[in-house]
């Protein structure tokens, strides 16, 4: 991950951290056992998986885009929490109306669904709040893709191809959205709604955008792909259609991550015509 997307999460530190655990530790334990190359400290495209070569280098450049889009999906997700929370914070929601749901994204679901609906009710009392984005823009690495190239045919290879396209749009570039919001400053309300906004979309708005919307067709597409590999790299061995479900596993939980924190953060941001 490219330091110009990991600095844009001041707010977000302890739940990014919630979120790494929850990702590849506690229910992630058994996927990591299996195959160890999902660990964050090991370098899939260093590891062995199968004796062909050309089974191995494309059940590496999949392991390596599965970590990369789990770790992205768990950022996104802490990102958009930690945002939601601190705009309801602000407006007056206890903890508790913030609540987390199950399943992959359901930090930013409990979070953002419930500031969303308050920020309805204001604006249903007339309140006039609204945003204007630019969003952010980003450049694939050439330096991962390049890497992720070396290690497998993306020429002729559409698996090793469209894994190496997710290493590079994961480690990507991205300038910082830019968010001006507007409202009513007679209206005691709508600054205070203006303030906390102003405050807390642009990182709402970069989850949203550069880290979910940007990505999620990269995370079907590799969730695709941990489902199909078994039957691509046929008698591959015990150890890699091991490695290859789990890590099928996880890419399937970080596709549903990216696309429920996305609904989330969009019913946020399209109250005030950011989204």
């Amino acid at each position: 991950m490219s330091n110009r997307i990991a600095s844009w999460a001041p707010v977000a530190t302890t739940a990014l951290a919630m979120a790494g655990c929850s990702l590849f530790a506690g229910g992630s334990a058994i996927g990591t056992a299996a195959c160890p190359a999902l660990r964050q400290d090991v370098d899939a495209f260093a590891a062995s998986f199968a004796a062909n070569p050309q089974v191995n280098a494309k059940i590496r450049a999949f392991v390596q885009a599965t970590k990369d889009l789990a770790g992205i999906s768990g950022q996104m997700e802490a990102e958009a929490t930690a945002a939601c929370q601190r705009i309801g914070a602000d407006l007056g929601l206890a903890p508790g109306q913030m609540a987390a749901r199950n399943g992959p994204g359901g930090g930013a679901e409990g979070a953002c669904d419930a500031v969303a609906a308050h920020i309805s009710g204001i604006l249903r009392q007339g309140v006039q709040v609204r945003a204007t984005v630019q969003p952010p823009v980003c450049q694939a690495s050439a330096q991962a893709q390049a890497r992720c190239a070396g290690t497998c045919d993306v020429a002729r290879d559409a698996e090793c191809r469209a894994s190496c396209q997710a290493h590079a749009d994961v480690n990507a570039s991205c300038t910082p959205p830019l968010v001006v919001v507007q409202g009513d400053f007679q209206n005691p309300l709508a600054m205070r709604l203006v303030a906390s906004l102003q405050a807390h979309l642009p990182t709402l708005v970069h989850a949203q955008i550069a880290l979910g919307q940007r990505l999620l067709q990269d995370a079907q597409v590799i969730a695709h792909i941990g489902a199909e590999l078994p039957r691509m790299v046929g008698d591959a061995g015990a150890a890699a259609l091991a490695c290859i479900a789990a890590a099928a596993d996880f890419s399937a939980a970080a596709s549903m991550r990216i696309q429920v924190s996305v609904r989330a953060s969009v019913r946020v941001t399209g109250q005030v015509g950011a989204g």
